[in-house]
């Protein structure tokens, strides 16, 4: 189904087919899926295969984690050794207004900042999608195609707690820079 083996998608492209992709607004509910509602991913690449994704971090080589398949609200988020299942696979979903969705294949819940926060450190959780501002992130990429999630509510990035390499290690929003914990590969 998918394969670490692959090499990840140029951010460029990403941009490109996020800027292609818009979609109206109420167009997301949990129940949604690449086929129902088509990823970001399946529209920038013909390689994409199914639209779902690692977020693999530079600085750990671990990938964003739903741990222990969670499928509560408010399950906080965390990085853990990449593996072929479910709770590791991601898909970027177009709202409304130029940002993205970040949807847990296992769950069909997004990655939301807890309660809305605009602090440094706010925990970052799953929550039903949505549109609300603390669930819409803005998809920025660097040359060497990696990418960064930039919150649009506290405008500060998806980062790695204290760029921990270990597993367990929390999904924070901390302020955007080039840092090696708020920059991912996504592989599909």
């Amino acid at each position: 189904m998918l394969s670490l083996q692959r090499a990840g998608i140029a951010a460029s492209a990403v941009l490109a087919g996020l800027a292609a992709t818009v979609l109206p607004a109420g167009a997301a509910t949990a129940q949604d899926s690449p086929v129902e509602r088509r990823s970001v991913g399946q529209q920038y690449s013909a390689q994409a295969g199914d639209g779902w994704g690692y977020m693999k971090f530079v600085h750990s080589g671990k990938c964003a984690d739903l741990p222990g398949w969670n499928t509560g609200n408010g399950v906080q988020l965390d990085q853990w050794s990449c593996a072929s299942q479910g709770n590791l696979w991601w898909g970027f979903y177009a709202a409304s207004d130029g940002t993205v969705q970040v949807k847990n294949y296992h769950s069909k819940k997004c990655m939301n900042v807890k309660g809305g926060s605009t602090a440094n450190g706010a925990k970052v959780v799953q929550w039903p999608c949505n549109e609300q501002a603390n669930g819409l992130w803005y998809l920025q990429g660097y040359s060497d195609g990696t990418l960064q999630l930039k919150n649009k509510k506290s405008g500060k990035c998806l980062n790695v707690e204290g760029a921990s390499r270990g597993n367990g290690a929390d999904l924070i929003q901390w302020p955007c820079s080039a840092a090696a914990n708020s920059r991912f590969s996504f592989i599909d």
